[in-house]
């Protein structure tokens, strides 16, 4: 994590420790900037450039996913940037809109800072959809540099281009489950920004970004803004989200053309998905199930959380001894995020006298509080098992 280190004068360590915790990025989890432009002396009046990518992920099949997303940045200028008389320095001036929210203190680390950006971005959330909406003062797809905006602290706010309800707050909690509260007594609540790509659903925290910036320091990473060297007015970012899998549901539909028996008859489908992660082929969800029927007609059985964008392929594998498949014994969809695809089996009675059950050994996914498959080391889901059925029919 970028700092601060060795000031020129203990007053311009204040002053800076009320100006740019990290430099270019106060949040805490953006990369050092990538240097692209500088200028030999503070200039205020400059204009400056920004690029803001989605992730500094370098993964194919991640980035190709993310893409999908359609990621666009929103910056929010938060605070002017103010000459320090005398020095090579500059503060901040918080704007009015969040002057009742923000108070930046002297000594500022990255955990304040990230606490400083969470509170501005509930400020943006709580006017969102309002007549007092902010508008932002740049709005960017990911990667794409926003130009010639002034001087100042920034913060930054990456949500899915689609997307309309994208802020998500959430309640933190104490070590005993209780909500947490400040030293005033107000509860804690966390602001988060949503995109969705075909795969995964990506979660961003809200950033501040101060420009101009310096380099950091080649040997340690570190950005010291009291450095005498060059200020950067043209500065690329990448974000850090969090992501988690996307799923979607099956449905098997069975149609039984004619019933023939007074006892019940079964019929056991095999659920096999698999995914590719670039070139490799993985099994994510193995699975046997059963329908039994008591009369002619349909049923259905629907089959949740499966990982989207996998490739499953239905198969019949037992048919009851006295009927006979009259479609396609195997079928294959692509599983989409919330969303259930079919896939239809029909049969019809076979003309024979068997007497018949069936045992299916049945594995069902294990869920997490929250409703999600739980990944074991390898990343497949874990599964729970039980028998279902009889073993009556004869001959087999």
């Amino acid at each position: 994590m970028n700092k601060w280190k060795s000031a020129k004068s203990a007053f311009i360590k204040k002053i800076l420790a009320c100006t740019v915790a990290l430099g270019l990025c106060i949040g805490g989890t953006l990369l050092s900037p990538i240097i692209t432009d500088a200028a030999n002396k503070l200039d205020l009046s400059a204009a400056c450039n920004l690029t803001v990518n989605a992730t500094s992920s370098t993964d194919k099949v991640f980035l190709d996913d993310i893409a999908k997303a359609g990621v666009v940045v929103d910056l929010y200028k938060v605070a002017d940037a103010e000459k320090t008389d005398g020095y090579d320095a500059y503060t901040f001036k918080v704007a009015d809109t969040y002057k009742n929210a923000l108070t930046i203190p002297d000594n500022v680390d990255a955990k304040v800072w990230s606490e400083l950006a969470n509170k501005a971005a509930k400020v943006v959330k709580d006017k969102y959809n309002t007549t007092d909406a902010i508008v932002p003062t740049a709005t960017a797809k990911e990667g794409q540099q926003i130009k010639s905006i002034s001087a100042g602290l920034y913060l930054v706010i990456a949500r899915g281009e689609k997307i309309t309800d994208y802020f998500v707050e959430t309640t933190l909690k104490d070590a005993d489950g209780n909500p947490l509260k400040d030293a005033a007594g107000n509860v804690v609540s966390e602001i988060t920004t949503i995109a969705e790509g075909e795969e995964n659903s990506y979660s961003f925290i809200p950033e501040f970004v101060a420009l101009p910036t310096k380099a950091p320091d080649p040997k340690t990473g570190e950005i010291n803004m009291s450095a005498d060297t060059d200020w950067i007015y043209t500065a690329q970012v990448s974000l850090k989200p969090t992501w988690e899998p996307r799923y979607g549901d099956l449905k098997i539909i069975k149609d039984l053309l004619t019933y023939e028996k007074s006892e019940p008859t079964y019929f056991v489908f095999s659920v096999e998905a698999t995914k590719k992660y670039g070139d490799t082929v993985k099994n994510v969800f193995s699975n046997v199930y059963t329908l039994s029927f008591s009369k002619y007609g349909k049923e259905e059985l629907t089959i949740k959380n499966i990982p989207a964008g996998s490739e499953v392929t239905v198969t019949e594998i037992y048919s009851g001894c006295n009927y006979k498949l009259v479609s396609a014994a195997s079928q294959m969809v692509v599983i989409e995020a919330n969303q259930v695809k079919d896939v239809e089996f029909v049969n019809d009675y076979g003309e024979n006298d068997k007497h018949c059950g069936a045992i299916t050994n049945h594995f069902d996914p294990v869920l997490d509080a929250n409703g999600n498959v739980v990944l074991d080391d390898n990343g497949k889901p874990k599964y729970t098992w039980a028998k279902y059925g009889d073993s009556r029919e004869e001959g087999i």
